[in-house]
């Protein structure tokens, strides 16, 4: 008694009699959701979140310039990029094949 059963393939984990007697389903990680204080919900998976409390108004408007599906990826290449001081070749060519012109925002 006291150890730990698996009941079923069905991922039911029942502990013994002498413990508290907990009946739980496992869920699986992949199952994420996200709830925001605008009333929106969804499924979380791919989802990122980013500090952009050192960025500028023109950080914005670069991510603004990248499509739907680059935004995840240019969002961290402008926090990556702000973090070396905006002076990366690397990440200007990256974000330059994702279609963003960060050489615009240098010559501004």
């Amino acid at each position: 008694m006291g150890k730990k059963k698996t009941a079923s393939v069905e991922e039911t984990e029942l502990i013994g009699a002498s413990e508290p007697q907990v009946i739980g389903k496992k869920r699986p990680v992949e199952q994420l959701s996200y709830f925001a204080h605008d009333g929106n919900y969804g499924d979380a998976v791919g989802l990122t979140i980013i500090d952009t409390g050192d960025w500028v108004a023109e950080d914005f408007e670069l991510l603004e310039e990248a499509s739907d599906n680059d935004r995840p990826e240019v969002a961290r290449l402008i926090s990556d990029w702000i973090q070396l001081d905006r002076k990366s070749e690397e990440l200007e060519g990256r974000l330059n094949q994702l279609g963003v012109d960060a050489a615009k925002y240098l010559q501004g």
